[in-house]
């Protein structure tokens, strides 16, 4: 199967490749085992805080970063990324046919 993943800030914040929070580490999980099992893995997510030298592959999975330019956490941010995340989930499926698209959302 051909699944996407859509979430914020879905990469890890150290070149140890720690990731923190609930729905990151469910997401993470989740792609490492179901590529294990030979499903093809994509996974969408917004720009990240943290600025370090990170390899963003995530388990043999198609990492997608849609960029944003809003301050983290503010009404501008969440309103932003919707909408790009929307739009590229869009465009992905158009160029991949996922069979399951799941969302990750802390709200």
């Amino acid at each position: 199967m051909r699944i996407l993943f859509v979430g914020f800030e879905i990469v890890p914040v150290d070149e140890k490749g720690t990731f923190i929070g609930g729905n990151v580490n469910n997401v993470v999980r989740l792609s490492k085992e179901l590529t294990r099992r030979g499903h093809e893995i994509h996974i969408l997510t917004t720009s990240y805080r943290y600025k370090t030298k990170i390899n963003l592959n995530i388990y043999s999975s198609y990492l997608h970063v849609v960029p944003t330019s809003s301050k983290y956490g503010s009404i501008s941010y969440g309103i932003d990324s919707v909408l790009k995340i929307i739009r590229e989930i869009r465009r992905l499926n158009r160029l991949y046919k996922f069979d399951i698209v799941d969302i990750h959302s802390g709200s």
